[in-house]
């Protein structure tokens, strides 16, 4: 008779436990993005006659794709007779040399929240809306490549952005069931998209998102402090 194999039994816990991870924007946690976005809208807008105001921006400019917010803002405006296409090149080349080229940090929450989460061996990963070249100069910039953060970049051609598949194949990208992963959203449509994946979700809405419904959201913070942090150490920890 064959005796069956026994495995130790700490090789047994470690096959059936899940992994857990935690899931973020990358040009919207990362760093102040929706600002960086801002700045340069306002002074590319101004050439146009068109005075780009906080509500404006929060109005037409929440998805990230140039192609969608700008063609909106030039109708709300009456500028029907700006090159439209010209407009929205000149955006796009201007945001992505902004994130590129600009002396951008990484926010010191986020510095504690990658510590954290490495002490707890608890995977991170990162999504953003970037072109892939984009995104990966950013990341590295941001010391997030040495740092072990997974990235996907996924250009949005949907009107909403981050979508529920977005947030979906991030998690697959790193083997992380949905139902293990806690999402670090700053608007109301990443919550919800995150919440339609499956996932846990802590809203750190910033000054143009702030006023959005976060219905359903596991914890929502007016800014990511060590007290968030505990919260997705415990909702890590629930799943």
């Amino acid at each position: 008779m064959v005796k069956k194999k026994v495995e130790p039994e700490s090789s047994l816990d470690q096959k059936s436990v899940p992994g857990k991870a935690v899931l973020f924007e990358l040009e919207n946690f990362a760093v102040k993005g929706r600002l960086v976005v801002f700045d340069v809208l306002k002074k590319l807008l101004s050439g146009e006659g068109i005075d780009l105001t906080l509500p404006m921006f929060a109005r037409y400019c929440s998805h990230p794709s140039a192609k969608y917010f700008v063609p909106m803002m030039l109708k709300m405006d009456g500028k029907s007779k700006v090159a439209e296409s010209k407009l929205i090149a000149e955006a796009t080349d201007a945001i992505s040399q902004a994130f590129t080229g600009g002396s951008l940090k990484l926010e010191s929450g986020v510095t504690r929240l990658l510590k954290a989460m490495a002490e707890e061996k608890v995977s991170v990963a990162a999504l953003s809306s970037l072109a892939d070249e984009t995104a990966r100069q950013l990341s590295a910039k941001l010391g997030l490549v040495d740092g072990g953060v997974s990235l996907l970049a996924y250009p949005s051609h949907d009107k909403n952005f981050p979508s529920a598949d977005a947030w979906l194949k991030l998690a697959k990208r790193i083997s992380v069931p949905p139902a293990c992963c806690v999402v670090v959203a700053t608007s109301s449509v990443s919550c919800k998209a995150a919440l339609s994946a499956g996932m846990r979700c802590v809203v750190v809405p910033d000054k143009f998102t702030a006023v959005q419904d976060f219905g359903g959201a596991d914890h929502v913070s007016a800014e990511f402090d060590d007290a968030a942090i505990a919260h997705i150490m415990e909702l890590l920890k629930a799943s």
